[in-house]
């Protein structure tokens, strides 16, 4: 539709202002800080997930999922054995390496590194958890594509085999 963009645009806007009041009032609620994280996740979806209709704002999208990162780290300080947390971080800093890695190959690798930590300790609390099985095996299989485009193919092989594992 002509003049969308603009409306989406405008939409973006006023959903980052909205956000950004309702965090200065949460500091000590972990289910609202971990919301309010879900909400910037997907704000940075509309603003520039390569992989989804987008505005084209790939440094807005990256300042969304560090806004995320940071109150999920909060509330994690507050409830560090959530589960969905811990979750709902590993995927922000796979989405953040998915934006990084168009320009930093080296903050790719860093941010996928963070999310597989962040899973793998998920996956040892919780072996019977099948999101977290997906989701640690959704980032092997990211940080096995990075490893390869880099021509690390040694390396990129035990990452596949990681994701085979996880799905015996």
């Amino acid at each position: 539709l002509p003049g969308s963009t603009q409306a989406r645009q405008l939409i973006a806007a006023r959903a980052k202002e909205y956000l950004e009041s309702l965090t200065l009032d949460t500091q000590s609620d972990p289910a609202l800080l971990a919301e309010i994280a879900t909400a910037y996740r997907q704000l940075a979806t509309v603003q520039g997930n390569p992989y989804n209709a987008n505005l084209g704002d790939r440094q807005g999208a990256l300042d969304s999922h560090r806004r995320a990162i940071a109150l999920l780290e909060q509330a994690l300080q507050l409830q560090p054995g959530n589960a969905d947390f811990q979750r709902e971080l590993a995927l922000n800093y796979t989405r953040m390496a998915m934006l990084g890695g168009v320009v930093d190959r080296k903050a790719e690798g860093e941010f996928l590194q963070k999310a597989i930590g962040i899973l793998e300790r998920a996956s040892a609390a919780s072996p019977a958890d099948t999101q977290v099985s997906r989701n640690l095996a959704t980032a092997y299989a990211q940080y096995a594509q990075h490893l390869r485009n880099g021509h690390e193919f040694a390396p990129a092989t035990g990452f596949y085999r990681k994701v085979l594992s996880v799905y015996e």
